[in-house]
């Protein structure tokens, strides 16, 4: 006999942890995960961990992330233990010719009720000693932003829906969802058939095939990632605000025991890789990568071009083509939905799109349209507008080494 749940869960990542919980806040607690691994296995096992409340190009994006901001500000009362970030601040620079363009973002967010404001370079100097900022402008700061453990914060939040009643069946793969007359009514797992008025599809770099399994094209593909582990020299001030620094396409962070974690920020494919196979990859970045990052990070940083280079580790995480989520109500089956972050801000933008999501499948309507984001909106020929794209100009990624 199958099983019989009201929600069924693919994925037991940050965005399958987060829609699972809020779920079962607003009193769905026959919610069922499955995971083909294990929990935070996949991009959320690997993610970096910046948690950035600085910047959006569209309204809806900026009330998301107020959501999320809302959440982990209240981490204590909702999931319990200490705060989950490691508020240092986040700084986002920007030369004078992308100002005009950082200035209206900031505006969006603030617009949404975000702690985010424009610092001049004296400021800069002060909240990030020793950065070089001859090219800079202007930064975007949010004093409460900062970074996170994301696989612990992944199997917390799980954990917490675990304890308000959500299930969860590790090692568990999906082969097929059934619909029947236009309505999704469960899926078959390696482990048998579950019945379920409710599917949602959270499975980040994994999602389009499972999109197939109902004839839906989800725009969403994997994208492999690199993180490097630096050591810094003695003297340099420590810790500092995690930054997204276009200009030079590096991001990074401050780590406990004194490390630094930095990785390229861009969406170019890496030289001489192959295509990103979520479920086949090296684990660990090549050799040049690393001495790529600490070249650009220190063009930023000076004092880390004596960085030593401690460890590294690799991953594939979900990429779209506009970078902004695929969330809401998918149009293949009634009660079929995705969840999925596609501008690699997972760990940011999960708890939001989460609540969004349990709001919209319990009450029929949510704290913001999300309309926007659904789905189907490639297939509608209805990206989001290039008036909301990132518009900054910064240079061509170059993977070249000096020296």
């Amino acid at each position: 006999m199958a099983e019989e749940v009201d929600v069924v869960i693919i994925g037991g990542g940050i965005a399958g942890a987060s829609v699972a919980y809020f779920l079962a806040e607003l009193g769905v607690r026959d919610v069922l995960v499955l995971e083909r691994s294990t929990v935070a296995a996949g991009a959320s096992g690997r993610a970096s961990g910046l948690v950035v409340f600085c910047e959006a190009n569209h309204p809806g994006q900026a009330a998301l992330l107020k959501a999320s901001a809302d959440f982990y500000a209240t981490w204590e009362q909702q999931i319990g233990g200490p705060s989950a970030i490691a508020r240092v601040g986040a700084l986002m620079p920007v030369s004078a010719v992308d100002l005009a363009s950082l200035e209206r973002e900031v505006g969006i967010m603030q617009a949404a009720g975000h702690d985010v404001r424009l610092l001049a370079s004296d400021e800069i100097a002060t909240v990030a000693p020793g950065w070089y900022i001859d090219d800079v402008a202007a930064a975007a700061y949010s004093p409460s932003s900062g970074y996170i453990d994301p696989p612990m914060v992944t199997t917390a939040i799980m954990n917490r829906a675990r304890a308000l009643g959500v299930r969860v069946y590790q090692g568990a793969e999906v082969e097929a969802i059934d619909v029947q007359g236009g309505q999704v009514t469960g899926v078959v797992a390696n482990r048998g058939r579950i019945t379920a008025p409710v599917v949602i599809i959270a499975a980040g770099a994994w999602s389009a095939p499972l999109g197939w399994l109902v004839g839906a094209n989800l725009e969403v593909w994997p994208h492999r990632a690199h993180v490097m582990h630096l050591k810094p020299p003695a003297g340099m001030p420590f810790p500092f605000p995690v930054s997204g620094d276009d200009r030079n396409h590096v991001y990074f962070r401050p780590e406990p025991g004194g490390l630094v974690l930095a990785a390229d920020e861009t969406a170019e494919e890496y030289p001489e890789e192959p295509p990103a196979d979520p479920d086949h990859f090296d684990p660990t970045p090549p050799e040049w990568y690393g001495r790529w990052v600490v070249q650009q990070l220190s063009r930023r940083m000076p004092a880390m071009r004596d960085a030593e280079i401690v460890g590294g580790h690799a991953g594939v995480l979900p990429k779209g083509p506009d970078n902004y989520p695929l969330l809401g109500a998918m149009q293949e089956a009634r009660g079929l939905y995705c969840i999925c972050d596609t501008g690699g801000n997972g760990m940011t933008a999960s708890p939001g799109l989460g609540r969004a999501l349990a709001e919209q499948i319990v009450y029929g309507k949510t704290f913001l349209d999300i309309h926007p984001f659904r789905p189907s909106r490639f297939a509608e020929h209805e990206p989001i507008t290039q008036a909301y794209r990132h518009s900054h100009t910064e240079p061509p990624v170059s993977w070249t080494l000096e020296g």
